[in-house]
């Protein structure tokens, strides 16, 4: 059995910045889906036999930023992936993906 760090006094402190990290996050993604709830509902009005695909792809990017947020270890790596993702639609001439 390998031995275990013995906790120190920074691991609460880590914790709750944690802790108030997810709550910002959850808060975060609350209002953006009352957002994005409201623009349906007045889309479905205004617009009832135009696409919305531009509508949801930026709901799912700005979730996608709030998910990087959420765990900003992994903020590299989503950046990286966008940037692949981008330049494989790119080299197919997907023009949707494009920005």
């Amino acid at each position: 059995m390998g031995k275990r760090a013995a906790p120190d006094a920074t691991t609460g402190d880590g914790e709750s910045r944690r802790v108030e990290r997810e709550a910002k996050c959850r808060g975060t993604l609350e209002a953006l889906n009352a957002q994005f709830a409201a623009w349906i509902a007045r889309r479905a009005i205004e617009s009832p036999i135009v696409s919305w695909r531009r509508g949801c792809e930026d709901y799912l990017k700005h979730l996608d930023r709030v998910k990087v947020r959420e765990r900003p270890g992994d903020a590299m790596r989503a950046r990286d992936f966008l940037l692949a993702t981008r330049r494989r639609a790119t080299r197919r001439g997907d023009a949707s993906t494009r920005t």
